[in-house]
């Protein structure tokens, strides 16, 4: 999400890529290969990215921002509402490959402003309970899309 250029210019498509609609035997058949995932019930992505990629064990999950199917921008002015949203996003791609938060063994968190850390960190204590994962929190000048304040990575340890 992160990218520069036309793509990210142009904003979301609505577009899924080609390893959209595979069913989790499918996805699970291919240890060690990259395999592209676009669950269901995530907002598609532009096209340029997949949501996520299994190899083996591993999930290895793209950026998770909080905008629509529709590629609007969700709760604008809100991190409470933009970590809400990006949570539920992050827990369907878990759930798709019967994962929960408490296999993410890495998370790493873009903000626009780290004085919103504290409402941010709120939301995330509602999804990540127990021992949390290794983590990163980065301030960033601007994300790929006007108004985003937040966006969640995730690498994953993924159940056997």
């Amino acid at each position: 999400h992160l990218e520069a250029g036309p793509a990210a210019a142009g904003g979301h498509t609505g577009t899924r890529p080609a390893g959209s609609g595979l069913a989790a035997a499918d996805q699970r058949a291919g240890a060690g290969r990259a395999v592209p995932l676009n669950p269901a019930g995530v907002p598609a992505t532009n096209g340029m990215y997949s949501h996520a990629v299994r190899v083996g064990d591993t999930l290895y999950v793209s950026g998770q921002a909080a905008f629509d199917e529709e590629g609007r921008l969700v709760g604008e002015g809100s991190m409470t509402e933009q970590a809400e949203h990006v949570f539920r996003c992050l827990g369907a791609i878990l759930a798709d490959q019967g994962a929960g938060f408490g296999d993410i063994a890495f998370l790493r968190t873009y903000l626009t402003d780290m004085d919103d850390r504290a409402e941010y960190g709120r939301v995330r204590r509602k999804y990540i309970t127990g021992t949390p994962p290794a983590s990163t929190t980065v301030e960033v000048s601007k994300l790929f899309m006007p108004g985003l304040l937040l966006e969640v990575d995730a690498i994953v340890a993924l159940p056997s």
